[in-house]
């Protein structure tokens, strides 16, 4: 392994840390986080604020750059012994960020809008948000 390739496997290693400190920085910027079976309206208060989109926003970034330092982290693998278990280990992390990057997607994205349309006196939107969240896959990754 040359000098520049190991520079480049430390930056894209180091990126994996980098992930893990926005995703630490967008669950303290988002705040805590209401249900909305419980409080509907404190739900809907807390979705609308500026810094839950941005916060939503971050975590998705973190999500995206930890997906691409696993693959780094495979290719530092691939070569050994634990070439297999390297494999399955990557497999596996490509599902959990595809369903996470989703779900952080509605939260980012269709939380706001629900939660807006919930404040202006449109009460089905929360509706269709819980359904969203305590149904199917949803259910099964929270």
């Amino acid at each position: 392994m040359n000098a520049s390739s190991a520079l480049r496997n430390r930056f894209s290693l180091s990126m994996l840390v980098f992930a893990g400190l926005l995703a630490v920085a967008g669950l303290l910027l988002r705040g805590p986080f209401g249900n909305p079976t419980v409080n509907p309206s404190g739900f809907a208060q807390g979705v609308v604020a500026s810094k839950f989109m941005i916060a939503w926003i971050i975590i998705m970034v973190g999500a995206i750059v930890r997906t691409y330092s696993l693959v780094v982290l495979y290719a530092l693998l691939a070569p050994t012994r634990l070439h297999r278990l390297a494999f399955w280990a990557l497999l596996l992390s490509f599902l959990d960020e595809g369903l996470f990057i989703g779900l952080t997607g509605i939260l980012a994205f269709v939380a706001p809008v629900a939660g807006n349309a919930y404040l202006q006196g449109d009460t089905h939107m929360l509706d269709i948000l819980k359904a969203g969240f305590f149904t199917g896959p949803a259910l099964f990754i929270l």
